[in-house]
């Protein structure tokens, strides 16, 4: 008697345990505007440490999975949308809590998000001239311009890999910023460059 009432209790409080997790998106969550090749944080909560699965959908048709599987306690992800995703207006997440194989706890954004190309650089931005293009061994970005604010400066795959990250400080004018492009693959890649948290130019480049 004693055994079954044991394994009943057992099963109760393993039920009690599995009904306990839930999950809940922070962000994006409704009206947030996403960059393409720029990276992005998804946010939830739960409250119990669990692992969850990421799928980004647009409208009710699921787009792509982001992870399959988080780090267990883990409540964020850096997420770069790539360049072969469309643009618009309707995107909108799924994390499922894989924590409880029970209830399969799921939970959408509120509202849809828009995922864009980066902006045109505006008139306050500098110029660039970028060479030679295509390149082999070094890519060369050349400034000019009334702006000369901090710079982060990426290069990233049409999959939204980032292959090349530098913060660049206090830029002179015509200062000419050589890039080894030796360590990266040969193919085609977009070049982007940030300021004050805004991508203010961007384009294609192709390493041979």
């Amino acid at each position: 008697m004693k055994k079954y009432v044991s394994l009943i209790l057992g099963i109760i409080l393993t039920g009690s345990l599995f009904a306990a997790t839930s999950v809940t998106i922070l962000s994006p969550n409704g009206g947030e505007k996403w960059t393409i090749g720029c990276p992005s944080t998804i946010q939830w909560t739960t409250n119990a440490p669990s692992s969850v699965k990421i799928e980004l959908y647009k409208g009710n048709e699921l787009v792509l999975t982001i992870c399959e599987q988080t780090v267990s306690g883990v409540n964020t992800y850096k997420w770069t949308p790539p360049w072969t995703i469309a643009q618009g207006n309707m995107y909108r997440l799924r994390i499922t809590n894989l924590t409880n194989p029970i209830d399969n706890l799921t939970d959408f954004s509120d509202k849809s998000f828009t995922i864009a190309a980066p902006s045109a650089a505006s008139v306050n931005c500098p110029v660039f001239s970028v060479y030679p293009n295509p390149c082999s061994d070094n890519l060369h970005l050349k400034f000019s311009g009334n702006s000369y604010s901090t710079m982060d400066i990426r290069i990233v795959s049409f999959m939204g890999e980032t292959v090349f990250l530098k913060e660049y400080l206090n830029l002179r004018e015509n200062e000419d910023l050589g890039i080894n492009t030796t360590i990266i693959k040969p193919g085609n890649y977009f070049l982007i460059v940030h300021s004050v948290g805004e991508t203010v130019f961007h384009t294609m480049v192709e390493v041979n």
